[in-house]
């Protein structure tokens, strides 16, 4: 473990902010918490050697207790790793490396005085070297790997208006034949502890999903015309598997839009269920037949609840939002708490989904099934799985902070 190592990352993943107008100001430092995003892109360079990689995330930072003047928030999470990648050695391949990684977030200030706040920010990383293998042997010591947190990067402490800002973060450090360089930002909003929105960046990737899911949709729609070449009786059942997929498909997409939208709802005493669209089951007439049936059923179950439970947080947060309005802090409570049992529970099929499209994948393919642009959809987005798992995570504890 390399301590002392300081470390600009403050986590993605959704934690939802009030927009506050100016009359907000009036608030108590005990009704404010922060909520830090984080980006930081690296690189390093040694010779032929290269590697890059981003780290990003979100927390949010809250009122140290038996403090009132200055007030004191503080925060820490994990950070996610993506677009990790190493090589450029003739005669070596590079492995992947993606390294536990932290950060700790602590910003001082009197905001409800409109005055700027100060924030702080360090972390720590396992030290570890990224795998090579050079001509069927494993080097020794292996290749340097990013650091977002090396050298220069920085600045560390900065000051901000008391409402947030936006902090360009860079640097890193040099060495013989190259070295490390960061670029990124950090974000921070002011947030009431009771006002309940989406982030631009929780968002950002609702809006990515939508778009991955209606692509999903066009290539199953593709696959639907070559169906009816199989046959009547292997043609019915190809049908079936891309109807089912592009339904369910089509819906998803369709929930990540409204959530990318995300207005206020009035109807906010209501507490929703996660309604789960209905799903063909199939079954197979032989083993192969029947794995790529069970398969494909667990892959719809899990998307249906995909769909399902975006929609229930969905309405949740924009009911949240309309009981903040009419300052029913009773039903913001109640709805928050629905929305982290949602996120939770998204967080989890998110998790899960790639594993499934990758059996389903190798099932259908083992029992004969023809459309490599569809079935390719089925393993094409772990990122964004793994980004959107993490974020309703974290999401799922911040929401009724």
């Amino acid at each position: 473990m390399r301590k002392g190592r300081l470390a600009f990352v403050a986590v993605l993943v959704g934690v939802l902010a009030l927009v506050l107008a100016p009359s907000t100001l009036a608030t108590t430092t005990s009704e404010v918490s922060y909520i830090v995003e984080v980006t930081i892109s690296g690189t390093v360079t040694a010779g032929p050697y290269h590697g890059m990689g981003t780290v990003s995330g979100q927390l949010v930072a809250t009122q140290s207790p038996g403090l009132i003047s200055p007030g004191k928030w503080q925060g820490d999470t994990d950070l996610s790793w993506s677009s990790v990648a190493y090589g450029g050695i003739p005669m070596c391949q590079a492995g992947s490396l993606e390294p536990p990684t932290s950060i700790v977030v602590t910003i001082t200030g009197r905001p409800t005085a409109l005055q700027p706040i100060q924030v702080q920010w360090s972390g720590i990383w396992t030290d570890e070297t990224v795998p090579l293998t050079c001509n069927g042997i494993t080097a020794p010591g292996g290749g340097l790997p990013v650091e977002p947190f090396i050298g220069t990067t920085g600045p560390t402490t900065f000051m901000l208006p008391p409402d947030g800002g936006t902090q360009t973060i860079s640097g890193g450090l040099a060495a013989p034949g190259g070295g490390w360089n960061n670029t990124g930002t950090i974000t921070i909003t002011r947030a009431l502890s009771n006002g309940k929105r989406f982030t631009d960046r929780e968002k950002a990737l609702a809006s990515k999903m939508a778009t991955n899911a209606t692509s999903f949709e066009n290539s199953w729609s593709n696959v639907g015309t070559a169906c009816r070449a199989l046959g009547p009786v292997f043609g019915r059942a190809c049908s079936a598997i891309v109807y089912s997929v592009r339904t369910v498909d089509k819906i998803d997409a369709n929930n990540w839009s409204d959530l990318a939208a995300d207005p206020p709802r009035s109807d906010y005493t209501q507490v929703g269920e996660p309604r789960y669209p209905s799903v063909t089951r199939f079954r197979g007439t032989n083993a192969k037949g029947r794995a790529a049936a069970q398969a494909l059923n667990a892959y719809l179950t899990n998307l249906a609840h995909e769909a399902g439970l975006t929609q229930a947080m969905l309405i949740a947060v924009e009911r949240a939002q309309g009981a903040q309005l009419a300052n029913a802090q009773t039903w913001v409570t109640r709805q928050a708490a629905a929305a982290s049992n949602y996120a939770r529970q998204l967080a989890a099929t998110l998790t899960s989904q790639w594993t499934l499209g990758s059996r389903l994948r190798t099932a259908l393919v083992a029992a004969g099934f023809r459309g490599s642009a569809a079935l390719n959809t089925l393993t094409s987005d772990k990122s964004t799985l793994r980004e959107g798992a993490n974020m309703w995570s974290a999401f799922a504890k911040s929401i009724t902070q």
